[in-house]
């Protein structure tokens, strides 16, 4: 009898899902990434601002109207380098007519962000590599449409605050931005720029991975910099980052005694 109820309690509880968490159920599919994402885009700005000890780097990346929006987009954004970031968030606005990229000086409206392992089956794009750890930019298909429409392109401004990094043997800092790739295809990357509240004598910036070229780029900032290609015109591969140098005048060694003498 104990085991006849036993039997129909079990078959109870199968039919109304009740089941522990640790017990088989089918898989879920994976979910698809959106049928359509508003394109090109492009990486029209990365920003360096040093500020007391900290570095804000900031990422805008623009992309035209063209069809209806009518599915979210989130988008993977991996951790920029040396080390984790202190603060982060992302915007998107309107760019106003006349303008390539948003001004820095321009506020939006704020996206939601969640921790994210590596990107998703339905991410719309990543920045960064796609397996590495970052945040999951959500970008509602109602607010996309909005800002399109407003003046017919918009931008997404991902910022990251970290502590700066400790000083190379050359006396130079490095600071690491990802990159982005939609389908395997590198972005499009505008003006690099940057700016401090320290005096800064040398710059340079470069792609940098296993597959980066050597080649320098133009970096908009007070320092002279070695000149460079303009980044647009640099060929990159989809998983380039970014690497930027930058520090104070190379001290001179010092004389010998024997040139002395």
């Amino acid at each position: 009898m104990r085991r006849a109820l036993a039997a129909a309690a079990l078959v109870a509880a199968v039919a109304a899902g009740s089941l522990p968490w640790w017990a088989d159920a089918a898989p879920k599919p994976p979910k698809p990434p959106p049928s359509y994402v508003p394109g090109p885009i492009a990486i029209s700005r990365i920003r360096f601002e040093v500020r007391q000890g900290r570095v804000m780097v900031t990422t805008d990346l623009t992309f035209p109207s063209g069809r209806d929006v009518r599915e979210d987009l989130d988008v993977h954004v991996a951790y920029g380098g040396p080390g984790m970031p202190i603060a982060l968030d992302a915007q998107l606005l309107s760019t106003p007519k006349g303008y390539l990229v948003a001004p820095v000086d321009l506020a939006g409206d704020k996206l939601s962000t969640v921790a994210s392992k590596r990107s998703p089956s339905h991410a719309a794009f990543s920045v960064g590599r796609a397996e590495m750890a970052g945040v999951l930019v959500h970008m509602p298909a109602a607010l996309v449409t909005e800002r399109l429409a407003a003046t017919g392109q918009a931008t997404l401004r991902l910022r990251e605050i970290r502590d700066l990094p400790a000083p190379l043997s050359d006396g130079t800092r490095e600071v690491l931005a990802r990159l982005g790739a939609f389908k395997g295809r590198p972005l499009v990357l505008g003006l690099l720029e940057l700016t401090s509240d320290e005096p800064i004598a040398r710059t340079e910036a470069r792609f940098c991975g296993i597959e980066a070229r050597p080649s320098r780029l133009f970096v908009a900032a007070s320092a002279p910099g070695r000149g460079g290609v303009a980044p647009p015109l640099a060929d990159r591969s989809a998983n380039d980052d970014l690497c930027l140098k930058f520090g104070p005048a190379q001290t001179q060694p010092a004389a010998s005694a024997s040139a002395r003498r």
